[in-house]
């Protein structure tokens, strides 16, 4: 990806952990706490904290623009490949407690706790059950995405959300999300 674009796609990436953030704080009645370290950003986005009920969930973020109704499939990274071979994806490097994944399309959140999703996975792993998705021609998908190829489980909502008995689904409504959201996707110039 070029220096440009990266770093508006950085840009805009935290535009909407912020407003994302600011509204899960409102909701849950929380204060709101970014990650200013960039080496500790890797780990987590941000974190939600109440001091007088005592909990903290530190939150790692992923925006989906592809699915378009609740019996789909989520798509989790779990691994990415380099030049110097395959390093951990997101779901095994983050220090996050919850993940929040956005379904933009649906206008609604998906909070999932980290450890269950993790256990999930490598139950259906163990049961050969895990559909994994990973580009076959990995110089044809960076050509084509300008992005590094990863290997993603791939996980029904529905059976996702049943693993985590606190999980939670929230509309954009009820967070009060601003409708020009959906337009903080970066989306890539394509005259190069």
């Amino acid at each position: 990806m070029q220096t440009e674009d990266f770093n508006r796609s950085i840009q805009l990436a935290e535009t909407r952990e912020a407003i994302m953030g600011s509204a899960l704080a409102r909701h849950f009645k929380a204060s709101l706490c970014f990650v200013d370290d960039s080496e500790r950003r890797r780990e987590y986005d941000y974190s939600l904290y109440s001091s007088q009920i005592a909990w903290l969930y530190r939150i790692e973020q992923q925006d989906d623009y592809f699915i378009t109704d609740m019996d789909s499939t989520l798509c989790i990274e779990l691994f990415t490949f380099t030049k110097d071979g395959r390093k951990d994806g997101k779901l095994y490097y983050t220090k996050a407690d919850k993940l929040c994944y956005v379904l933009n399309n649906l206008k609604k959140v998906i909070l999932l706790d980290v450890k269950i999703l993790k256990q999930f996975i490598i139950s259906l792993e163990h049961e050969n059950l895990l559909q994994v998705f990973e580009p076959t021609d990995h110089d044809q998908w960076k050509q084509q995405h300008n992005t590094n190829p990863t290997s993603c489980a791939i996980l029904p909502i529905q059976e996702t959300l049943l693993q985590d008995p606190k999980s939670c689904v929230i509309s954009f409504q009820e967070l009060n999300i601003p409708l020009n959201y959906g337009q903080l996707q970066f989306k890539r110039n394509n005259n190069d």
